[in-house]
């Protein structure tokens, strides 16, 4: 068969698994999917046992005000038991876009000393004061860490970073403006962290709303930084009441504030430089912040600053043109109503929960972008942080769908085609590793135009694989809303719960991934 010849004899094999996109068979194999390959040194605890930090100084984060922080500060600063009151351990594959940021100097170990997130394959979000520390140090280089929640662990990645950007309107005497990118040498392997545009800030980012921020904090009094993810929980603080506190020439449009009046609960858990994150539309989590300073850690009326994230759009934008900014909640046409009020079900109460972390999540997205030429090939990737039966569907602006996953059009082993399946933590490709080495692949085929991908995850317990199976052949869906309606009804009915009781989305998620098909 011909390379570029799509598949078209029998019904097992005669539709492309989506629109736009042709499964063609016949080409070499390719590299595995994989964005937790790679060896690096591991980080030099010793350097974290250092003297405890000045008490007035954030863990990880800049609060002196009169003196910019230094990475040895900053490192200092990971030593203080505080960072994680009420904090908990992230599960794996809930946070896949997290990045911690080393310094490499000659004749030492490197040590991790700020975070950050990844939003292209070759650029990472941070704090400008961590830029700033890092352009003041000479004779050492810096490399980023990703895919993995254990710094130590033996699954990750290391890139180094080739140029250092911080915003030209940093202000280091009021930590204003504290947004800076990192360019890296070669290409990041997690998928893209999805951003709150200026207009979304203002539904997300509100009074009172729960937030998670994440980082790598230390775990016992005066013990080592642990090299565990951490996240922790905290809700927004009215604008007046954080100028307040801190002042109308500190807190501007460019920031905002989080954390308990009583205190205990901060964002000195996460490193300067890393996410603070609120669940969107389908319980998906956007970054709307970035951790950037405070009095102390956890402190009653004290609460943590973070620099806003949809406030700093254009500058991002402009260095970072496929950076992904959700603009707004809610379809953007009519067809697809029915589709967003199925997916609706599925997270219902993910925006409303106390406990925002513990959400499920899955993430979608195209490993070559978000705009495809005609021709092209592509692979798709998908990590769930909970274990149950997957779906990938494709819908255009039309509303036409196909289903992507699962699929009898690619061998599995399985009568049926590939299992309806995923395992938390653990990056699945689509094809996979296997399916690319037999030579199968999707190629994006005409009309032009935009196209979702939508991603379901429920829990073991529900029993879809008669639905799934109708539709995976690869033909036309007739009507996805319908389809993604039975789905979601047989879900609920295992919750054995009152319908009229709203349940936090932990052990099901929902993601979409937007696209655009071009001659």
């Amino acid at each position: 068969m011909d390379v570029k010849q799509v598949l078209g004899s029998g019904r097992r094999a005669r539709k492309a698994a989506m629109l736009g996109v042709a499964l063609v068979t016949g080409l070499a194999a390719g590299e595995a999917i994989s964005m937790r390959t790679g060896v690096a040194a591991e980080a030099d605890a010793g350097l974290l046992r250092m003297a405890q930090a000045d008490p007035m100084r954030g863990l990880g984060r800049a609060s002196n005000f009169d003196e910019e922080p230094s990475i040895d500060d900053l490192a200092r600063s990971r030593t203080r038991t505080d960072r994680i009151l009420d904090g908990s351990q992230a599960e794996a594959g809930k946070w896949p876009s997290m990045a911690a940021i080393f310094i490499q100097r000659q004749g030492e170990k490197p040590f991790n000393f700020c975070g950050g997130t990844v939003i292209s394959e070759r650029w990472i979000l941070t704090a400008a004061h961590c830029a700033a520390a890092m352009k003041k140090q000479s004779n050492a280089s810096f490399f980023i860490r990703e895919g993995t929640n254990d710094l130590n662990g033996g699954s990750k990645n290391d890139v180094q970073v080739a140029e250092i950007v911080a915003h030209p309107d940093y202000d280091g005497s009021k930590t204003l403006n504290d947004v800076a990118l990192l360019r890296l040498a070669g290409a990041a392997k997690s998928p893209r962290q999805s951003l709150a545009s200026g207009p979304l800030m203002g539904q997300l980012v509100v009074p009172d709303r729960k937030g998670t921020v994440i980082g790598f904090g230390a775990t016992s009094e005066g013990g080592d930084a642990s090299s565990q993810l951490m996240q922790v929980d905290v809700p927004v603080v009215k604008q007046n009441r954080c100028q307040e506190v801190y002042g109308n020439d500190r807190i501007t449009n460019a920031n905002y504030c989080a954390g308990y009046d009583k205190g205990g609960k901060d964002s000195c858990q996460g490193d300067s430089g890393g996410p603070m994150f609120v669940p969107g539309r389908n319980g998906e989590f956007l970054q709307v912040g970035v951790v950037s300073w405070g009095k102390g850690c956890g402190r009653p009326n004290l609460p943590g600053v973070y620099a806003s994230v949809g406030h700093f759009e254009r500058w991002i934008r402009e260095r970072v043109s496929d950076a992904d900014f959700q603009v707004q909640q809610g379809p953007e046409k009519p067809v697809v109503a029915g589709t967003e009020q199925a997916l609706g079900t599925v997270t219902q109460g993910a925006q409303t929960t106390d406990k925002p972390s513990q959400n499920a999540q899955v993430k979608v997205e195209i490993v070559q972008g978000p705009r495809l030429k005609v021709g092209q090939f592509l692979d798709i990737r998908v990590i769930s942080s909970v274990s149950g039966r997957l779906a990938l569907f494709n819908q255009d602006s039309n509303g036409r769908s196909y289903q992507i996953f699962p699929s009898k059009g690619m061998p599995s082993g399985q009568e049926n085609g590939a299992i309806a399946r995923i395992d938390a933590g653990r990056l699945l490709g689509v094809p996979s590793a296997k399916q690319r080495q037999q030579g199968f692949r999707f190629q994006v085929t005409p009309p032009v135009g935009p196209n979702r991908l939508i991603a379901l995850v429920l829990p073991e317990r529900v029993k879809v694989d008669d639905v799934l199976g109708r539709y995976a052949d690869g033909s036309d869906i007739p009507n996805l809303d319908q389809m993604l309606a039975e789905l979601v009804d047989r879900e609920v009915r295992t919750r054995g719960i009152q319908a009229v009781k709203v349940e936090a989305p932990t052990d099901r998620a929902v993601s979409e991934f937007e696209y655009e098909i071009v001659q």
